[in-house]
């Protein structure tokens, strides 16, 4: 393992065999990782926590003691597939804050104690909207959201998905309320043009007086092109193949997950002291962003509601 501090130094470990995991299936209706997974594994390789590990140890936990890291910074970039591919190799970066960044907002400290998800980087996000909906509406204020960069997508839990979907100018190959089954949509065409991608923004705390900031993520950022030249939205519907689990962030597949691609359209920091996180756009989602292609709200009659996160009159 090579780190750059200036000079080039080298940590180095004894030889440790690594095993791949392929065709694993989690175990949706208990535990959502089956114990199974770690049989004779003897630790885990990533940025997770301790408590991830069977030894409460990993080798992410032991660089940064080794180099007393009291935060990093995660300076990700486009993959060359996204549209806004850089051609910059992405890095991290310990103690300290790109100082070109745009000014960050600041999470919450995180709670610690979640059996899930306690060795992963997590916070509250507030208010998530688009096309000026709150897509979180009658469930919450407020959703766990996971720092997770081990796939690249934006990730939903199914009803968070499916309200998204019903406002952004996307194409799906599953119908609404449908599992995924790992595909993705693709930004909406008209007439041959492709519709741009709207925004969404969300906050770091509640609503109160006067209102806090809001973040915007343009989700023109995660949009790439496949091997074949179409491009997909790396928004993800997370499948958990029980229709039977509420709309609960504390419940297993049921959190907001930010990953790779996101990290390269935000700026993040992470405090190590108490779990906050910092974020900020790169960019300019408001330029590269645009409503116009969202989901015209429907006229009601008589007795119906209106239900805007499903953007549907109901009777």
């Amino acid at each position: 393992l090579e780190v750059d501090l200036g000079e080039r130094q080298i940590f180095s470990w004894s030889y440790v065999p690594i095993r791949l995991l392929q065709n694993f299936t989690p175990n949706f209706k208990g535990s959502n990782v089956s114990l199974d997974l770690f049989k004779g594994a003897d630790g885990i390789l990533g940025g997770s926590g301790p408590s991830l590990s069977c030894r409460n140890t990993t080798v992410w936990t032991v660089l940064m003691q080794k180099l007393n890291v009291s935060s990093f910074f995660l300076d990700f970039h486009p993959p060359k597939s996204s549209i806004f591919n850089d051609s910059l190799p992405s890095r991290i970066v310990f103690n300290e804050v790109d100082p070109t960044a745009a000014k960050m907002l600041w999470s919450q400290p995180k709670q610690t104690g979640d059996l899930i998800n306690d060795a992963m980087h997590e916070m509250l996000i507030y208010k998530p909207k688009v096309c000026g909906v709150d897509l979180l509406y009658n469930a919450s204020s407020n959703w766990l959201t996971i720092l997770d960069t081990s796939g690249p997508c934006l990730s939903f839990p199914p009803f968070l998905f499916d309200r998204l979907r019903t406002h952004i100018p996307v194409d799906c190959p599953f119908k609404q309320g449908d599992i995924s089954q790992g595909r993705l949509c693709s930004p909406a065409q008209v007439d041959g043009q492709r519709v741009k991608l709207p925004s969404l923004s969300f906050q770091l705390e509640d609503s109160r007086e006067p209102m806090p900031s809001s973040i915007d993520l343009a989700l023109e950022r995660l949009v790439f092109r496949n091997s074949s030249g179409h491009e997909l939205l790396c928004v993800a519907r997370q499948d958990n193949n029980d229709i039977a689990t509420p709309a609960n962030m504390m419940y297993s597949y049921a959190h907001i997950a930010f990953g790779s691609m996101v990290a390269s359209a935000l700026n993040i920091a992470v405090d190590m002291r108490n779990g906050s996180m910092g974020i900020s756009p790169r960019g300019d989602p408001k330029a590269e962003s645009s409503e116009a292609g969202c989901a015209k709200s429907p006229t009601c009659v008589g007795m119906q509601s209106f239900f805007p996160p499903m953007n549907v009159c109901e009777d």
